[in-house]
């Protein structure tokens, strides 16, 4: 991984790591911090390194709050692409089979909805730390109250995220 990161910072192209779903999170969050720091140490100008996160997962914000820590420990900026989710059939089986008493997903696409939304306001209130990066070109469709969307919209932040944002807000 080290050496696709050099790779990219050299090119100063953008490499995004996939958080996966909850059961590879940590292992994945462990190898995302040993490259942040090797980033931070020997391409800390470049931007371009970040992680997809997934919104339908009930820590989400938490890993928002983990991540954007990273960044200001290391003192690098990060590029954090917002996913709705790509593993929710697999996720739910899988906590069905082992038992457990809580799914690690939202199993509401309305609480998906405003995940995704609180997420992003999450994430455009720390430009100093990460900046958003939106794998979709049209905003998700929002559930009735869009309390979550950010007013006004930051100016550092990307002009795709940008333009999301104020997309959100004029359909509340």
């Amino acid at each position: 991984m080290w050496g696709l990161c050099q790779r990219a910072a050299a090119a100063n192209i953008n490499l995004t790591v996939d958080a996966e779903e909850v059961d590879r999170l940590e292992l994945s969050l462990e190898l995302f911090e040993a490259l942040v720091a090797k980033v931070a140490e020997h391409h800390p100008a470049w931007g371009g390194f970040g992680l997809a996160m997934q919104a339908y997962q009930t820590r989400s914000l938490d890993l928002i709050g983990h991540i954007t820590t990273l960044a200001r420990r290391y003192k690098v900026r990060l590029m954090c692409r917002l996913v709705k989710g790509a593993y929710w059939d697999a996720e739910i089986k899988r906590a069905q089979e082992l038992g457990l008493p809580h799914y690690p997903v939202f199993t509401h696409k309305h609480h998906t909805d405003v995940s995704y939304l609180a997420c992003a306001s999450a994430l455009l209130a720390a430009p100093d730390a990460v900046y958003p990066s939106s794998p979709r070109t049209t905003p998700p469709p929002l559930p009735p109250s869009c309390k979550w969307a950010p007013r006004p919209v930051p100016s550092s932040s990307c002009s795709a995220c940008t333009a999301w944002v104020r997309a959100c807000t004029a359909r509340c």
